[in-house]
């Protein structure tokens, strides 16, 4: 049987207790409605427990923007009325959209070990995904 719960419910409650405990410190961005989207619960309990860890951490962070510049231009001629033709090309950096962290307590043998989990997903480029799926599905055609 499934558990789901809001992500409105989840940060509300903080650390929701189980078998895995999980904290949830991520709410999506302020054009979704976090009680919309839900977790099912009990999945992320089911593939941590299988995967070893301890405890499962969903938390946002704000790292770098994306970055867009020019990577080169080039005149490639002169009409005869002195203007320049040319091209330019650029380059777009995008930012790391998560972070994966396992810590592990080193004084115990490997084989007792259950480390703790942490994803850490970027907010802002949370935001981006969501919205460049959803221009994506209205641009599909309707049956």
């Amino acid at each position: 049987m499934s558990q789901r719960m809001s992500v409105a419910e989840l940060v509300d409650q903080g650390t929701v207790d189980g078998r895995v405990p999980i904290t949830w410190d991520l709410m999506p961005p302020s054009t979704i409605d976090p009680e919309q989207v839900t977790v099912n619960l009990s999945t992320l309990r089911g593939l941590a427990r299988c995967a070893g860890f301890s405890e499962v951490t969903v938390e946002g962070y704000y790292g770098d923007q994306e970055q867009v510049g020019p990577s080169s231009a080039n005149i490639t001629g002169i009409n005869t009325d002195g203007s320049a033709t040319g091209s330019a090309t650029s380059a777009a950096t995008k930012t790391e959209t998560k972070r994966v962290t396992l810590k592990s307590d080193d004084d115990m043998p490997w084989a007792y070990q259950r480390p703790p989990l942490t994803i850490a997903i970027e907010r802002q480029a949370l935001g981006s995904k969501i919205a460049d799926r959803v221009r994506a599905d209205n641009r599909r055609p309707s049956n």
